[in-house]
């Protein structure tokens, strides 16, 4: 065993070392990020609408006016959204070869209220049509999913609303665990209480985009200072404005 002063020596220069390491990556974790812009919502996405502020109708009219949207992600939100996307096309080529595949990257529009989006994949397996929606979690949420056959409400509801805008009356959330990379499928049913939810949610979509439409700013529909505020991207958009004409209710919970 050396003496004490070589081990704090050499404690000294391991640290010295390491310094500049630490600032390399503290830099590549920059280029994660996304820059903060201007953007003006021109539909609702139900990608958007069933998760953290979409729930908040204050939200989606500042949206629509167009305002200054933040970043909030941190560089590893980034970088397992970017990791999703990567598994996305992943799922959906191998959804292609396997000859169950109607249509990829299925491109869907509503007018009243304006919906725009895209479903995952259109898959036809043994007669049947299903609206394919897909999600990457961590294997100990995938372990839940697989053992319990429970679709997280904030993709029920979007998948829900992709089958509507499809025509489409049964649709599958498949499930990847990201450590593991095996799939687990849920099939979802337009049962008359899910359609009685969509018709809900389409016409909390109405009245929110009737608010746009008359300039009409709401209150905001969660307390300033909570997580889901302070994880919005318009939230200082939404502290410069005024407190705003009444609190509308906010998105339904299926």
């Amino acid at each position: 065993m050396g003496s004490l002063a070589a081990i704090i020596s050499e404690a000294k220069q391991a640290r010295s070392t390491s310094l500049p390491a630490k600032d390399i990556i503290s830099e590549i974790y920059k280029g994660y990020i996304e820059e903060d812009s201007w953007k003006q919502k021109k539909s609702f996405a139900p990608s958007g609408l069933f998760y953290g502020s979409g729930a908040c109708s204050r939200r989606w009219v500042l949206s629509f006016q167009g305002n200054h949207y933040e970043s909030k992600a941190s560089p590893l939100d980034f970088a397992r959204m970017k990791g999703g996307t990567k598994s996305h096309e992943r799922i959906e080529d191998a959804i292609q070869k396997s000859g169950v595949a109607r249509a990829i990257e299925l491109e869907l529009h509503n007018e009243d209220p304006p919906i725009h989006a895209y479903a995952d994949a259109v898959i036809e397996y043994d007669g049947i049509t299903y609206v394919g929606e897909i999600k990457t979690t961590t294997h100990e949420n995938f372990e839940y999913r697989r053992n319990t056959n429970k679709i997280a409400d904030y993709h029920l509801g979007q998948i829900l609303i992709c089958m509507r805008l499809a025509k489409i009356d049964k649709g599958i959330i498949i499930y990847e665990s990201t450590k593991t990379n095996e799939l687990h499928g849920i099939i979802v049913e337009m049962t008359k209480e899910h359609s009685e939810y969509v018709d809900n949610v389409l016409q909390w979509c109405r009245d929110v985009w009737e608010l746009y439409e008359t300039e009409t700013l709401p209150e905001r529909s969660f307390r300033k200072g909570t997580k889901v505020c302070s994880k919005c991207p318009v939230e200082k958009a939404c502290d410069d404005r005024p407190v705003g004409v009444g609190k509308m209710r906010k998105l339904p919970v299926i």
